[in-house]
């Protein structure tokens, strides 16, 4: 008569995440952290700033520098000019430009937020996914804009809702807006338009942003909006109400 004994069944091979290994590991997630006083960590900080400013210092006028020679505003629309004309084709560039800053945010938030954290309180994101979800919902595809990807949009306001605990949303006149964006050097796909044009893409912006934020506070345990008036506070102020 055979046994009716088994030898036991190894367990299954762990899955490997090739993204989320190397996210450890650019992150230094496995390095322990040492315990420092505050004392220390000034003392720390103080130590390494003018390294720290030399080195951020010269990687973004490099960053900048580089990037020039494919901007978006200049560049590119003129090697495009030369295959075509038609407005359609400068308008998805400036979009596609665009989507490339906030669209990774989007895609790898779950994944950032399940990974274990190096003592951290904070996390803050400027523009980030609430920018980059008004602008798809503004200026995106017919396709993503349409009942066809409600799904997605769900799946997307869920994570966010989970993920952001707070917003803090600067708020000021359209105009107001438009004369900021023009007094910096880097104006993006503004760059291109007319006042009224701009003007009109910035009104559009924040009508999205509204809608946004409102699906994301419909979300139980989604995130508090903390509304600023940017045009009556100065910085510190701001910087005061943030505490």
């Amino acid at each position: 008569m055979q046994s009716s004994d088994m030898a036991p069944v190894p367990p299954p091979a762990a899955r490997h995440n090739p993204l989320k290994t190397a996210l450890v590991w650019l992150l230094e997630l496995n390095r322990p952290v040492p315990q420092r006083t505050e004392d220390e960590l000034a003392a720390e900080v103080e130590r390494n700033y003018n390294w720290n400013f030399a080195v951020n210092l010269l990687d973004g006028t490099w960053f900048l520098f580089g990037i020039s020679f494919i901007s978006s505003t200049t560049i590119l629309p003129l090697f495009l000019s030369k295959l075509t004309t038609a407005p359609l084709a400068f308008g998805i560039l400036a979009v596609t430009a665009q989507a490339g800053w906030f669209l990774p945010q989007i895609f790898t938030a779950n994944l950032m937020e399940r990974l274990a954290r190096r003592g951290c309180k904070t996390i803050i994101l400027e523009e980030g996914a609430v920018c980059g979800l008004a602008k798809l919902h503004s200026f995106g595809s017919e396709l993503i804009r349409s009942e066809c990807a409600k799904r997605w949009w769900d799946e997307m306001y869920q994570r966010w809702a989970e993920t952001l605990d707070l917003v803090v949303l600067l708020e000021a006149s359209v105009p107001t807006l438009l004369q900021r964006v023009r007094s910096r050097g880097q104006q993006f796909e503004i760059g291109q338009m007319t006042d009224e044009e701009a003007m009109k893409y910035l009104a559009s912006i924040r009508v999205a942003q509204g809608k946004v934020l409102s699906a994301l506070t419909a979300i139980p345990g989604g995130p508090q909006i903390l509304r600023v008036n940017s045009e009556d506070c100065t910085l510190d102020h701001i910087a005061l109400l943030m505490r």
